[in-house]
């Protein structure tokens, strides 16, 4: 699994993160397929939901050096910013 933009976000631009944690407990079926949006993982098989990425621009206020002070803008609505640094922004929501 991918943890940065692919390609590689150019300059001026940050890769943004995006995962969802929680919700209801699913397990992969007997061929260890999960529903569109999640994969298996770990040794319970159990569907966790897919990472998103996606190239950015770095706000003027980051000034160069990117924090969830300055960026967490860029997260979705609904999501928090969990940290950043000049090649990745970090955003989770969690869900019941």
């Amino acid at each position: 699994i991918s943890v940065t933009c692919s390609p590689a976000c150019g300059s001026g631009y940050v890769c943004v993160s995006t995962v969802v944690s929680g919700g209801a407990f699913i397990v992969a079926n007997d061929a260890g397929m999960c529903p569109t949006g999640s994969h298996p993982e770990g040794s319970a098989n159990l569907c966790v939901h897919d990472s998103g990425y996606l190239c950015q621009a770095i706000p003027g206020g980051c000034a160069g050096t990117v924090t969830c002070g300055c960026a967490a803008s860029l997260c979705p609505a609904a999501y928090i910013c969990l940290g950043g640094s000049n090649a990745l922004l970090s955003c989770a929501e969690e869900v019941p």
